[in-house]
């Protein structure tokens, strides 16, 4: 039987800034493995889902891709135990600024994500379905999956699509399978036609293991459970005028026998905010109720009538592995947003008040951008920068974008809104 692993949330890298001995990363990687080869001999099915828009987060450390105004775009590692930032690169006299630098990825066309699986780096390219990138860039505008040891070297395509497809939202890793939904836009005599399917392919050879035809709108991978993949869709009826009226569901795809079987119905402002061990947790837009629901038996639990009474919901920042952090404002215009946390453990709630600084002005909230056992790496200070992309004429197109200055906290002090920061330096 396939034992699907691990799903991870695809978002546009887009961050900040940091050289070491990039075989310490390796080794501290080998060291988690192994207290992750414990775990699993316990519990054999283990889901990871990414809650930041900036990059991957394991026990030891943060990867993300850094875009600089020059066009360059480099993955770069937090390392908590040092607390310092590096390029992923272990040449001293490196420039990190072409093909011969382990940390450089290729910036044509879409986002980039790295994603860490058995002792690999995974890096996720989103792709671009305009054909002009195609024509000027060819096969490094498309998308695919590449791996990279942990040190950045012995670069591998995995697999790689045609230039009128994306990979959109999630994917999920078995033993020896990546799955994940592919947009594919087709012209037809009326126009473009929106295709959505489920496609899995071979870690070793890149050779197509599954494929499946999504009818429903906007899919996405929430989870998966050992072979399975549970995938969120819109049901867009006939008689629909919008968007708006329109519901959502789960559905369980057996990549084993290919049968799809739809789980669960809700609204569409209904928001799935976790979904971990065949658990979902649902939030209500319209009542700002939080419930769980069990996959398997569709037991719905609900935690809360309303996350915060008298206060308008401002929506999720992120889910951790214990919880929900959130935004809030009684006034409703959000001149006095707030944030609280769920724990999903006690069952309680929250309220945080650190703050951050944005642009040299005090806000409300601390975002979290990864975590391990006991802490948080966290943003406590956001100034503006300038990042370039490469446009589909050759051109660099130049963007405003932030720089980021990240902090180590305990979790215990996070929940205590203590101010108790390890900060993490850059090494160029």
């Amino acid at each position: 039987m396939k034992k699907i692993l691990l799903s991870f949330l695809i978002i546009l890298s887009i961050g900040l800034v940091g050289c070491t001995d990039s075989d310490d990363i390796q080794n501290n990687q080998n060291n988690e493995d192994a207290n992750q080869q414990q775990e699993d001999a316990y519990d054999n099915i283990k889901t990871y889902n990414q809650y930041s828009g900036i990059g991957y987060g394991t026990e030891d450390g943060f990867y993300y891709v850094d875009v600089s105004r020059d066009g360059t775009q480099n993955i770069k590692y937090t390392d908590y135990a040092s607390a310092t930032e590096v390029y992923l690169c272990n040449r001293v006299e490196c420039t990190h600024i072409d093909d011969s630098c382990t940390s450089v990825v290729t910036p044509y066309g879409g986002s980039v994500t790295p994603i860490i699986h058995n002792k690999k780096i995974y890096l996720l390219y989103s792709g671009s379905d305009n054909m002009k990138y195609y024509e000027r860039y060819a096969e490094q505008s498309l998308p695919r999956v590449v791996s990279k040891d942990l040190n950045g070297e012995n670069n591998k395509t995995i697999f790689k699509l045609e230039p009128n497809q994306i990979i959109v939202g999630n994917i999920s890793f078995s033993d020896s399978t990546v799955y994940c939904v592919v947009l594919s836009s087709v012209e037809t005599e009326n126009g473009i036609e929106i295709k959505y399917t489920l496609e899995g392919y071979s870690l070793n050879d890149g050779k197509e293991m599954f494929y499946l035809d999504l009818d429903m709108g906007s899919p996405k991978i929430i989870t998966s459970n050992e072979e399975f993949i549970y995938i969120e869709g819109v049901n867009l009826d006939s008689s629909s005028q919008s968007l708006q009226q329109a519901s959502k569901s789960v559905y369980c795809v057996n990549t084993a026998t290919y049968e799809t079987e739809k789980k669960l119905d809700y609204l569409i402002t209904d928001t799935i905010v976790k979904a971990n061990d065949g658990i979902l947790y649902l939030i209500g837009k319209n009542d700002f109720s939080l419930a769980t629901v069990n996959l398997d038996t569709l037991e719905e639990n609900k935690f809360s009538d309303n996350i915060r009474p008298e206060s308008t919901f401002g929506g999720v920042v992120c889910i951790t592995n214990d919880g929900i952090l959130y935004m809030h404002s009684k006034k409703g215009d959000y001149s006095d947003l707030a944030m609280d946390f769920y724990s999903v453990e006690d069952n309680r709630f929250m309220d945080i008040s650190l703050s951050h600084t944005y642009l040299d002005e005090q806000q409300q909230g601390l975002e979290i951008l990864a975590e391990n056992e006991g802490s948080y790496l966290v943003t406590v200070n956001i100034s503006e920068k300038e990042v370039s992309f490469y446009g589909e004429n050759g051109e660099l197109v130049t963007f405003p974008s932030s720089s980021r200055e990240n902090a180590l906290i305990t979790k215990e002090d996070y929940y205590n809104s203590f101010e108790n920061y390890k900060m993490i330096s850059k090494v160029n």
